[in-house]
This record gives structure tokens, sequence and C-alpha cells, in this order.
């Protein structure tokens, strides 16, 4: 079924938004379709329960989307003849992209006003949008895996509103674009404290970025995070040589009251045999990440893929996940404090030793 073509009354369904309690995040693409609709003289209301899907209540069509994969949708649900549905969480990266007409186009920011999560944060500061689109890293656990280069997508004025006091960039992966100065002095002239939610590539910065970034003052602030925040990856520990030569530049140009964070992804094999000795060097990988990334005044993030449940390190992982990933253990704690906190005080010991944890942060 054509979505440019539908005439009505239409249901908009934000399915992580019903089946995900803690979900605090607006669908971009539902939101732009329904100023596509409401421009052609269509109405739209967004649904918040799946009850509405039904006869009673009026709507001649419904848009349904998802972005994560693990969402669930009711059985019945897509056999509806009215629904349309959409999005990475049913084709993952071969979703079906939207016509040019209603992907360049201001979103329809009012879509989420008839929804409790309306007066909440992303659904009601920020303009939400992308400049550019695409990767060159190829990575096999994310969307992007088929993306070769960066390309310009759109014009920050394309999704800037501004009555919002806050801009979150979704670009997939910004510093792989030549015109990264560019785009940054553009955010930076709006004086709206401005954030890329995907984070940002460590290993594709040099001295006259880091300088650039460093005389940013609105950067990374949020309406719940008033200190600049900035989110990288270490991914790969093949990537360490190239990651230490940025650091010694990042540290020596950003005030020590600039938080950074960086997430490690642990248990995927990028081999994908997942045996025994992948494990113990995936174990062995992630403890020499945290340590290093403690030491260079960064704060880890660990996340973990699905397939880390097979590892023999799985629950030590999970404990170490519970100290790194909270600001205020890895802050005020160090890791033994944590684990005596947690009344794990017999397994401090073992713990040290087998972690490698020999500092004190």
């Amino acid at each position: 079924m054509d979505i440019t073509k539908i005439k009505g009354h239409i249901g908009i369904i934000d399915n992580d938004l019903l089946e995900r309690p803690l979900h605090n995040f607006p669908n971009l693409a539902l939101m732009k379709i329904s100023s596509y609709l409401k421009n052609k003289g269509n109405t739209t209301k967004l649904i918040t329960s799946w009850r509405e899907v039904g006869g009673f209540f009026g709507y001649d069509y419904y848009i349904l989307s998802k972005v994560f994969s693990d969402t669930k949708t009711p059985k019945t649900i897509l056999n509806n003849a009215k629904i349309i549905y959409g999005g990475s969480g049913f084709f993952y990266d071969k979703a079906p992209t939207l016509p040019y007409e209603i992907e360049h186009r201001m979103p329809d920011y009012n879509l989420y006003n008839n929804t409790h999560v309306g007066k909440i944060g992303y659904y009601t500061n920020h303009s939400i949008g992308f400049t550019t689109r695409g990767c060159i890293r190829q990575c096999e656990f994310c969307i992007n895996r088929n993306s070769k280069k960066v390309e310009k997508h759109s014009s920050l004025l394309e999704f800037l509103n501004t009555n919002k006091p806050f801009i979150t960039l979704l670009d997939d992966n910004i510093t792989a674009y030549t015109k990264f100065n560019y785009v940054w002095k553009e955010l930076q002239e709006t004086q709206k404290p401005f954030t890329f939610k995907q984070g940002l590539d460590f290993r594709l910065l040099n001295e006259k970025r880091i300088l650039l970034m460093a005389d940013t003052k609105n950067y990374g602030k949020t309406d719940k995070i008033s200190q600049i925040t900035y989110y990288f990856a270490f991914d790969n520990i093949s990537d360490f040589k190239r990651i230490n030569i940025v650091m010694q530049i990042w540290n020596a140009n950003m005030k020590r009251s600039i938080a950074t964070w960086m997430y490690c992804i642990t248990g995927f094999d990028r081999n994908n045999k997942y045996d025994a000795d992948f494990f113990i060097k995936d174990y062995e990988d992630l403890i020499f990440r945290i340590d290093y990334l403690y030491r260079s005044r960064i704060r880890p993030y660990i996340m973990i893929h699905e397939k880390l449940k097979m590892s023999p390190f799985y629950k030590k992982i999970l404990l170490l996940k519970s100290f790194t990933n909270s600001p205020i253990n890895c802050t005020n704690r160090t890791f033994e404090s944590f684990l005596k906190y947690k009344c794990k005080v017999s397994a401090i010991k073992n713990y040290k030793k087998e972690l490698g944890f020999t500092y004190k942060y």
C-alpha cells in the first residue's frame, strides 16, 4: 500500500512506546509521516493502546513502526488490512526508506502531545533529525553494516524548531563526514545545546577537530544532563594504537570537568565461532579496555551482545557492568569498595585477581 496515497483519519502506532515501559524517544519516521499526511489534509492521532486498533475508533488506516527488533508486536495486528508497517524493528538493515517527500520535511513535533510522555524530555524539548546518513565502518552487529560512506542528508533548518531548547542529531557517523567542521560550527551558532545521540568515532578525531570541540560550550547537555558529555566507542582491541594516539590529544586539550564515556561491546565474535578461546580472549580484552580507560580519565560503558550469555564469564561481566555503567559507582567508589557495597566481600580477592583490577580509581 502506497503511504503517500492514503486518505482519512490515520492512527499512528509507535510500537516501541506501547511495548517498552522505559522507552523515552519518539519515532522520527512516524513524526515525518504524520507531518506529510496532515499537509495533505488528513488527520492523524497517536495510538496510546492496542485496544484502539479496531473498528470502533473510526480510523481509516494505521501506520505502525518500531525501531527495535526485540519489541513485541501482537500477532493479529499485522494481519489487519488497514495497517501499513515498517522500520528497522521489522526489517533491520533491509528496512525500506521513506519517500523523498516524506523524509525531507519538518517532523510533526505535536504528534506525541496526547500521551503521558508528551511532557517528558525528547518528546517535547528536542529538535530531532539527521544532517548526514551512512557510515564507513561496516560493523557486523550494526544496522549500518551495508553502508560504505557518509553523505549529506539534510540541512539543519529542515528539522530545527526554534521553540525547542535542545537539538538531538541521529547521524550514524558524523565524524566520517568530510565537512564535519562545517556542520559542527553551524550547530555551535544556534547556541542551543546539541548532541549526536549515536556517539562520535574517536578514531577519526584529530587535533583540529578536538580543538573545535574543546571550544564548544553547548555540546552534550540535555534537560537531564547539565555537564558537557561526549560518547565514543572502544569496541575492538585492534583499534588500541589509534585510540591511544587520539587519547593523548584529547586529554591534553579537554578540561577535566568534561565527561567522556566510551562504549565497550563484549560477547561479539567477529569470526562467528563463539568457542571457549573466543570468550577467554573477549574477557581479557574487555578488562584491558576498562583498565586503560579508567587510567585515561574516561568512563567505560559496557555493552553486552546477546551471545555473551554463552560465556563462562557472563555473571562476572554483569557485576562489572553494574559498576562501570553507573556514574555514581565509578565516580565515588573503587571496584573493591563497590564489591563490599554489593555484599560480595568474599569475592573481592578473586575478582581483583581475575579481572586484573590492580588500580584504585
